[in-house]
């Protein structure tokens, strides 16, 4: 079908026309717009919707006649063609015409329908074809027809001219008949113009009817009006704000007033708002409220008043400034404790009893310790801990029984284990958290008011993915009306708080608590708010928590369940937990497919996690009497079928080399400004080879005897509890000392101040044993802001005890009589201190380069003559280059110290101080001290560094380096060198065959105190985010 030959009709109402005559556009002024009557016809799917269709070219209609040649005659049809042409004017008033144009053409052959085309149909149906074109500039997408006629005849569809600018169809299935009606609709994509007109047509048998159909299209206006009605308002007005009195302390109020006007008094009532950048309001929305200051500093408030006019124009503000001063803090005094030990409830040898009254006792134990926390293993034992081993542990509530004591089992005193089965009876292990929440927490808490100790309870987790952690959570311990109760007169105890909180961390978090009972009544749920939690794929559904699968990938996974542990602390216990990773050094670096060490980039991710619960580290480790000192060793571990040392191999001077070597990995954490903390701890467990109330040991020290924790605890004079004393390890205002070679310390910060007024500062507060809390000065753990430019003093004084400290040994010092000085061993004296300093750059993103890497791995560090690598093996991750002794403070050199009496005991305070001129960049400084000299040999280098322990450790005697000659007595194993000391062997040891400096000697000789940062903020520098 090459087109519909038939001529429009000029008229509104088409009429039938001749199939020869000729074609006939419409032409208007505007836009012409015509229609090509031999363009081909083809058939498109989803062009024409309801019952319209293309018709088909001419040659794909003669392929279809020459089918329909063998069949049947056909039978007599009608058709309907549309096609269309449009011309369109824009009218003055707005109005389009669209002419329509359908023809009518003969059916009296089966030849196609040209001029004279008609096409076959199978029943007395005709069909109607159309074909619209869009004007230039106007878009319709679509077209819309409805067809009425007799016998209540109806049709509608849509034609789809999306992608055409002619529009042609075959409307096909219309009865033959007179006197039909079509409609057309259509509008402009935009909705500016809408068009609608209709037409009538017969269809009679064999024809093919023709119209034009007459659409009036109307334009949107172009243009309207508006009516104004303007509406005056007179804004409100502020006629006043006060504030009494302008500076209260945190804590306080001040009273707030205000006044304003609106002279309309509309639209609607004045309603007024407080805001402000810090603190609280008793009501907002009052004139004249209360406000309450939370946090120092200065604090803009601003009214607002408004008169409900919407316009932002309209709205009146005004502020004032108030300022929160510092509130004076409950005065504090620094005491000493020890957090990480054992009983016979996990892997140690005595009861709580025995274990309290040696770390606590000032009469038969003179290193008594002022606070002490009672932390065993997390999983699980099988021995009681709470029955003594004599009468003279008895208390009126838990009496010696003959017949038992601490190593027995929990079956065979008469109690028995819950929750999973874990051993055979009469041997069965409780799990952990049950002996924290039935046992140990009730006698802890009686122990706490017997002896008016304070006392709590910790744990050393099993930590997923790493070693070991030291963990505690107070909420519930040590009530405060626990100091007014009156105790028993006999068993049992009944508890007033609870160890709850503890327990169900342990039960939920302890990778060696692998009980599924939920705590067996308790019904706990270990999910974390936020996390996947049951979506988790390590998620066991009856133990409702984590249970990381082993072997491959089990390391990861069990670093994802600690921060899953920290999150939980964070969420429900924030701040009444820490978690302090213990001897991190021992197990090795990272295992990702087992349970070994950390690396830097774990403790970044325990701070990132929790930084008011993950503050610091143990690098300083407890079992400093054994043969391989802290119990760090070469080839102490293997990884991944790979016998792999102790990070750094060894202890220096005791300390691990994450801690203990000046640019490593402490440095690079301090580096960043985070508040990570340096502690030591006893870790006791048991004397080796003597029995524990031997003096001599060959494995551990009891608490507070040889390390001891000094923190500011602010209890305000009174009996400090739980809560300060965690307050007090989280503000890291915190030094560690071991064989006391120090036992007090005031070490600041300020600015703005004469040196002698600083030094004055210091030794007042080291002697009063306090900290210094004066505008312009910052101690441990704290940050000083200070402009650019300017000078900063350091204040430094410390008491070295006079007299003998807590070694049973009265021998000269074997390490010092190298060097020619002769020292008895247990009467130490400070050589010098060093003040260390280190610039602050800010945190690593995880992710990025720098947040995440490796200390070198055995010979890499520690080569086997026992020298070391130097920080250029280090990954910059984990180091801190600009890390670096200022200043060497001692008692003749070139900076020494000056000596100020106590007027309190007539004890001697060393005191000295440092300025730095004109800071320029924010920095931290920190200090180390101890007894050895620079370039004692196999104790420290030229620069008063601390050596591998190496040539101490009585593991390998072939490296034993540091005789020790003094012989002892027939009837005492303390004034001369005791026989338990190791001999040193090797044919090219220079001291082979004779005793060496070992065991708890080695640790005796060696004494070094570290302290916590300070840190200096210069503005305009990098901001230490960590500290406030």
């Amino acid at each position: 079908m090459k087109g519909v030959g038939n001529r429009p009709n000029t008229s509104s109402m088409a009429r039938p026309l001749s199939a020869t005559a000729p074609r006939v556009s419409i032409n208007k002024p505007a836009t012409r717009l015509s229609l090509d009557r031999n363009a081909p016809w083809r058939r498109t799917a989803d062009r024409v919707r309801g019952n319209a269709r293309y018709p088909i070219p001419s040659s794909d209609a003669s392929e279809m006649l020459q089918q329909r040649r063998h069949r049947s005659p056909p039978t007599v049809v009608g058709l309907l063609a549309f096609t269309a042409t449009l011309e369109v004017s824009i009218m003055s008033i707005l109005d389009k015409m669209t002419m329509l144009a359908l023809g009518i053409c003969s059916v009296s052959s089966i030849t196609g329908c040209s001029d004279h085309a008609p096409v076959e149909s199978d029943a007395s149906t005709g069909e109607v074809g159309i074909a619209l074109q869009l004007p230039g500039g106007t878009s319709i997408q679509s077209a819309g027809y409805s067809i009425t006629g007799p016998g209540k005849f109806a049709r509608t569809g849509t034609i789809d001219v999306s992608a055409s600018t002619k529009l042609t169809a075959i409307i096909s299935g219309i009865p033959v008949g007179k006197d039909y009606q079509i409609a057309l609709t259509a509008t402009t994509t935009d909705g500016s113009t809408s068009c609608a007109g209709a037409a009538t047509f017969d269809v009679l048998p064999g024809k093919i009817a023709a119209a034009v159909v007459a659409m009036t299209c109307h334009e949107a206006p172009r243009t309207g009006s508006v009516l104004v009605d303007g509406r005056l308002n007179i804004c409100p007005t502020i006629d006043a704000i006060g504030a009494t009195p302008a500076e209260v302390q945190v804590g306080g109020s001040i009273a707030l007033s205000s006044s304003a006007h609106d002279s309309d008094t509309g639209p609607s009532p004045l309603s007024v708002g407080w805001t402000s950048s810090a603190g609280s309001f008793s009501d907002p929305t009052a004139r004249n409220p209360t406000f309450s200051c939370t946090t120092p500093g200065s604090v803009t408030l601003q009214l607002t008043v408004t008169d409900g006019d919407p316009a932002a124009s309209c709205v009146a503000t005004s502020t004032v400034q108030v300022t929160c001063s510092p509130a004076p803090r409950t005065p504090g005094t620094y005491v000493a404790g020890d957090f990480h030990n054992h009983t016979t409830c996990s892997d140690g040898s005595i009861s709580m009893e025995k274990l309290v009254k040696k770390a606590a006792d000032r009469v038969d134990t003179p290193w008594g310790l002022d606070w002490f926390v009672q932390a065993g293993h997390g999983g699980n034992g099988n021995r009681n801990c709470q029955l003594v081993e004599d009468a003279s542990l008895s208390t009126p509530a838990y009496p010696f029984v003959a017949g038992l004591g601490p190593n027995t089992t929990w079956e065979n005193s008469g109690i028995t284990p819950k929750g999973d089965v874990s051993g055979t009876s009469p041997n069965r292990n409780m799990w952990r958290w049950q002996s924290v929440q039935e046992f140990q927490y009730p006698l802890i808490e009686y122990l706490n008011a017997f002896k008016n100790l304070p006392l709590f309870l910790g744990l050393e987790t099993v930590a997923p993915g790493h070693e070991h952690t030291s963990v505690s959570i107070v909420t519930g311990q040590i009530p405060a009306a626990l100091d007014t109760r009156q105790l028993p007169a006999g068993p049992p105890y009944t508890a007033l708080g609870n160890g709850n909180a503890l327990a169900q961390w342990e039960y939920c978090f302890d990778r060696g608590d692998t009980d599924t009972s939920r705590g067996a009544g308790n019904n706990w749920d270990c999910s974390v708010p936020g996390s996947l939690n049951a979506a988790d794929p390590s998620w066991n559904a009856t133990a409702q928590k984590l249970i990381p699968a082993g072997g491959g990938g089990s390391g990861l996974k069990g670093h994802n369940k600690t921060l899953e542990a920290l999150k939980w602390m964070a969420a429900f216990h924030p701040d009444a937990s820490y978690y302090v990773p213990a001897h991190l050094e021992r197990a090795g670096q990272f295992n990702p497919d087992g349970n070994n060490g950390f690396n830097i980039e774990h403790l970044r991710d325990f701070n990132n996690a929790s930084p008011r619960i993950a503050f610091g580290f143990e690098t300083q480790p407890g079992h400093g009497a054994s043969a391989e000192r802290g119990e760090y060793r070469r080839n102490r571990n293997t990884i991944n079928g790979v016998p792999t040392d102790s990070v750094g191999g060894t202890t220096y001077g005791g300390t691990g080399v994450y801690g203990g070597l000046i640019g490593g990995v402490w440095d690079a954490l301090l580096g960043e400004g985070r508040n990570w903390w340096f502690f030591a701890s006893s870790d006791w467990h048991n004397r080796g080879s003597f029995g524990p109330d031997d003096r001599r040991t060959t494995q551990d020290f009891f608490p507070g005897e040889y390390q001891r924790n000094y923190t500011l605890v602010r209890s305000g004079g009174n009996k400090p509890k739980p809560q300060t004393i965690v307050d007090g390890l989280r503000s890291g205002n915190n030094f560690t000392s071991s064989g006391q070679i120090i036992d007090r310390l005031s070490f600041v910060v300020c600015s703005n101040r004469a040196d002698a007024i600083v030094a004055e500062l210091v030794a007042n507060a080291a002697i009063s044993n306090t900290a210094i809390d004066a505008s312009g000065c910052a101690t441990m753990g704290e940050k000083l802001v200070v402009p650019l430019g300017s000078d900063v003093i350091v204040g430094i004084a410390v008491r070295d005890p006079a007299g003998a400290n807590f070694s049973p040994y009265s021998f000269p010092n074997p390490s010092l009589l190298q060097v020619g000085i002769t020292q008895p061993i247990n009467m130490p004296v400070l050589d010098h201190i060093d003040l260390i300093r280190g610039l602050v750059t800010g945190y690593k993103t995880p992710g990025a380069t720098g947040y995440a890497g490796e200390w070198p791995r055995n010979t890499s560090w520690l080569h086997a003559d026992g020298t070391t690598a130097d920080l250029s093996v280090v990954p910059d991750a984990a180091k801190n280059t600009s890390a670096a002794v200022v200043r060497t403070f001692n008692g003749n050199g070139a900076t020494p110290w000056s000596a100020v009496l106590s007027q309190f005991d007539g004890s001697t305070f060393l005191m000295m101080t440092f300025r730095i001129p004109a800071v320029s960049a924010s920095q931290y400084v920190r200090l180390r001290g101890t007894n050895m000299p620079p370039a004692v040999p196999f104790e420290t280098d030229a620069s008063g560094n601390p050596l591998p322990d190496l040539f101490t450790n009585a593991t390998d005697p072939t490296m034993l380096r540091i005789p020790c000659t003094v012989a002892h007595s027939a009837s005492s194993q303390f004034d001369g060198c005791p026989d338990h000391m190791a001999t040193a062997a090797g044919a090219d040891n220079p001291i082979a065959g004779q005793r060496a400096v070992s065991f708890d000697v080695a640790a005796w000789a060696d004494l070094w105190f570290y302290s916590n940062p300070i840190y200096i903020e210069v503005v305009g520098s990098t901001v230490v985010a960590g500290v406030k």
